[in-house]
């Protein structure tokens, strides 16, 4: 079977309602961490949104659909070693991430 894997950086605007209920108001996505980080288009609830960074991995089959989705959030501002379906994290986006100047990884 015939794959093709595709990773990008997300940042999320997301409303917290307690008890692990949130909703995801918005979502930006690109191919490359500072891209995220400087996009300041996020959706606001009055004041009660969060946002939060994300590594987002798809796989797609041959014929484009796709086979496979699975989420890495940053614990604390380190990605963790494994997406939350298993996969492992390549080393190149811990780098990126490390290589972001500090200040732009706001939250």
């Amino acid at each position: 079977m015939n794959t093709r894997t595709l990773y990008e950086w997300g940042r999320e605007s997301v409303i917290e309602y307690g008890d692990g209920i949130e909703d995801i108001l918005d979502t930006y996505h690109a191919t490359r961490l500072r891209d995220v980080e400087n996009h300041e288009d996020m959706m606001s609830c009055d004041g009660a949104t969060t946002t939060r960074l994300v590594l987002i991995r798809d796989v797609f089959e041959r014929d484009g659909d796709l086979a496979d989705r699975q989420w890495a959030y940053l614990i604390a501002g380190v990605l963790p070693e494994e997406f939350d379906g298993g996969a492992r994290i390549p080393q190149r986006f811990r780098e990126e991430l490390e290589n972001q100047p500090t200040n732009q990884l706001k939250p």
